[in-house]
């Protein structure tokens, strides 16, 4: 649940911060998209992975486990499907539509 309960108060600051007419782009992020690496995946570290049927393929996604995983654990799942790009709005925002950015 800690994942989630960040990402809410994220969205509550950002909301905050639109309505007392602070420009969003002016608030200080609390939250970084750790870059993507190759490997194994461990605690802390994203990683891109391909599904066995995919291998050999540009189809591929990340993964993420939280800095306090612990096999065996229940958490919750979050999952984001990226390709909305290229996109970029007045105020900054960008996506790029690939999942290791």
């Amino acid at each position: 649940m800690k994942t989630l309960i960040i990402i809410a108060f994220m969205a509550v600051s950002l909301s905050a911060a639109a309505e007392d007419g602070t420009e969003i782009s002016a608030v200080p992020r609390d939250l970084q998209t750790p870059s993507m690496q190759e490997g194994s995946s461990t605690p802390g570290k994203r990683v891109r992975m391909v599904a066995p049927g995919y291998r050999g393929t540009d189809v591929h996604h990340s993964l993420y486990l939280p800095t306090d995983w612990q096999k065996g654990k229940k958490y919750p799942l979050i999952v984001e499907y990226a390709g909305n790009g290229p996109y970029r709005n007045e105020r900054g925002d960008t996506c790029s539509g690939k999942s290791e950015q």
